[in-house]
């Protein structure tokens, strides 16, 4: 009886320690979040980003909207500074049109788009004290190197084309494809949403690569920033 009333005394006593530490836990790590920098006094930024790539002007006939993935580093100017320094790195791909693969006879073809790009974010709403803002718009700009890949299958080709250039006149090809690597520009706005421990945002960027033939796209994105 003494060993049964021993026994069921260490239980109660590791069920209620057991309770206190899982209570606790929480406690602990939210203690652990707000000893570390808000996120607008943070001297560095890292984010990922998704979506839809639409592509415009003449690019438009010639290839579908598509779809882009990337990543940023984003570094304030200062302390809490609403002025950021800001690299990207992108990936966008685009299916060939039905009217832009029956001009050259092919059967399939795509095109990828590479960028890194050097760009200012200006955000237009800025924190202050503890409370974050819940909502931050920001433009964004600049721009950096473009490098595009197309690539058609099974196609007769004739004269000059700015996606291959010159050269290829009246002949059948199993595959053609061409890389061009060219300065280019972007420019666009976002909105940022509070979601800690991390930030969501939503953007729309224009992108013009000064290929052969301009080429214009839009990435609209949605991320993670931390």
């Amino acid at each position: 009886m003494q060993t049964n009333v021993r026994t069921l005394t260490l239980a109660a006593f590791g069920a209620l320690a057991g309770t206190v530490a899982l209570a606790a836990a929480p406690r602990a790590a939210d203690a652990q979040w707000y000893q570390s920098p808000a996120f607008d006094a943070r001297p560095i930024h890292f984010g990922i980003s998704g979506g839809l790539a639409v592509p415009t002007g003449s690019f438009a006939n010639d290839f579908n909207t598509g779809w882009n993935v990337g990543g940023n580093v984003a570094v304030p100017l200062g302390y809490k500074s609403p002025v950021w320094i800001q690299a990207d790195f992108n990936y966008a791909q685009f299916g060939a049109s039905n009217s832009f693969l029956n001009t050259y006879g092919a059967t399939n073809g795509y095109e990828a788009m590479a960028s890194g790009t050097l760009n200012l974010v200006v955000n237009l709403v800025q924190s202050y004290g503890r409370r974050p803002a819940p909502i931050t718009p920001y433009l964004i700009g600049g721009g950096g190197f473009y490098s595009r890949y197309v690539q058609l299958t099974n196609y007769t080709l004739s004269g000059c084309d700015p996606y291959f250039g010159c050269g290829f006149y009246g002949s059948n090809y199993t595959y053609q494809s061409r890389t061009e690597t060219v300065g280019g520009w972007d420019a666009g706005a976002g909105v940022r949403f509070v979601m800690r421990p991390v930030r969501l945002f939503i953007e729309a960027r224009y992108n013009s690569a000064i290929t052969d033939r301009t080429t214009g796209f839009i990435p609209i994105s949605v991320g993670v920033e931390w």
